[in-house]
C-alpha cells in the first residue's frame, strides 16, 4: 500500500508538535508516549518508551537541571514511517479480509474466496483460487481464520 509521504512527514511533525508543546526541539519520554498516541492511536508500553530511549535517545539536561533522555524531531521521524508503513499494511490486510468475509463470521470460506476473487480477478481460473485456499486452510476444517489470512498475506509478501 502506498504512504502519500508528504502526508506522512505533516502527520509526524503534527504529533511532535502536540507533544513539544514548549517547542523545545525534542520529547522527553512522556512526550514520546503522546506523540505516539496522537500520531498511531496507542499509548506506547512503559518497555517499548524504554527501549526507545535506552536506543535512540540522548542523554540532556533539562531546564530544570534534570538529566534525561530526548529524542529530537529527525529522531522521531526515523523511527515512525516505519510504523506507519507497517499500520496501514495491517488496515489494508484487515479490509481485504473484511471485503472477503460477506457474512461477517470472523472466517472465509471456500465460496465466499472464490467468489472474492471471481469479482476482483476474473481471469483466474478457479483451481488456482482452490490452490490458495488449500495453502492457506492448513488444519483443513473448510474456513480461513483472520489470523491465518494476515500471517500467508505477510509471509507470502502480498503487500508490500
Amino acid at each position: 500500500m502506498e504512504v502519500n509521504e508528504a502526508a506522512c512527514d505533516k502527520a509526524i511533525e503534527g504529533a511532535f508538535n502536540i507533544a513539544d508543546a514548549s517547542k523545545k526541539g525534542y520529547i522527553t519520554r512522556k512526550d514520546y508516549k503522546i506523540a505516539v498516541t496522537a500520531l498511531l492511536g496507542y499509548k506506547p508500553s512503559k518497555f517499548e518508551c524504554d527501549r526507545i530511549l535506552s536506543e535512540h535517545g540522548s542523554s540532556e539536561v533539562l531546564e530544570d537541571g534534570s538529566a534525561a533522555k530526548i529524542i529530537p524531531m529527525k529522531t522521531f521521524k526515523a523511527l515512525m514511517i516505519p510504523k506507519i508503513y507497517q499500520r496501514d499494511s495491517d488496515e489494508l490486510i484487515r479490509q481485504i479480509f473484511l471485503a472477503l468475509d460477506i457474512q461477517c463470521r470472523g472466517f472465509l470460506t471456500i465460496e465466499e474466496v472464490i467468489q472474492g476473487f471471481h469479482e476482483i480477478i476474473p481471469t483466474m481460473p478457479q483451481h488456482q483460487v482452490k490452490q490458495f485456499f488449500k495453502e492457506i486452510d492448513l488444519d483443513e476444517d473448510g474456513r480461513i481464520s483472520y489470523k491465518d489470512f494476515e500471517l500467508m498475506m505477510k509471509q507470502r509478501k502480498l503487500l508490500k
